[in-house]
């Protein structure tokens, strides 16, 4: 998968650049891929993210890259300040633990960074987190396979 690159200790799930993920798809040779993403509902999502940051600790896999982020949402006590206050969504930091890449915070990116490219789709199929098992069966059905992530435990977080 496009994003699956090792970067030091952990795998990278979410990396990308500030030019979007078009360009990576380029770069690798996978234009003629079949391209596919699962998005998420924007209120969903934010609601996660804070939560997720919200509530991190150090013992957390990914805390050492995201611990910048943790200290600027951290602050805001409630969801509703973290909305009303939080306009750090675009400005660079550096992660510690990846000091060659300037991290921008690409948890609060538009999903379409992954999914567009001058206001145009290049995936082939988009399936939606909040549909995902009829989804998954489209995509299947698209690739003409049974079953693909039927080994794959799914969990559920309603904030």
């Amino acid at each position: 998968m496009l994003w699956h690159k090792f970067i030091g200790k952990y795998p990278r799930l979410h990396y990308i650049s500030d030019s979007g993920a078009w360009t990576q798809i380029q770069e690798e040779g996978w234009g003629d891929f079949f391209k596919f993403a699962f998005v998420r509902n924007p209120w969903s999502r934010m609601v996660s993210l804070y939560f997720y940051f919200y509530t991190m600790q150090p013992k957390n896999f990914s805390y050492e890259d995201d611990v910048e982020t943790v200290k600027k949402i951290q602050p805001f006590k409630t969801f509703e300040d973290f909305c009303l206050n939080f306009s750090d969504f675009q400005e660079p930091s550096w992660s510690p633990s990846i000091p060659e890449y300037q991290v921008r915070k690409f948890h609060f990116f538009s999903q379409s960074q992954w999914t567009h490219y001058n206001n145009k789709s290049f995936v082939d199929f988009t399936g939606r987190i909040e549909s995902l098992e009829a989804d998954l069966r489209k995509l299947e059905s698209a690739l003409n396979v049974d079953n693909c992530l039927s080994d794959i435990g799914l969990s559920f977080n309603i904030f």
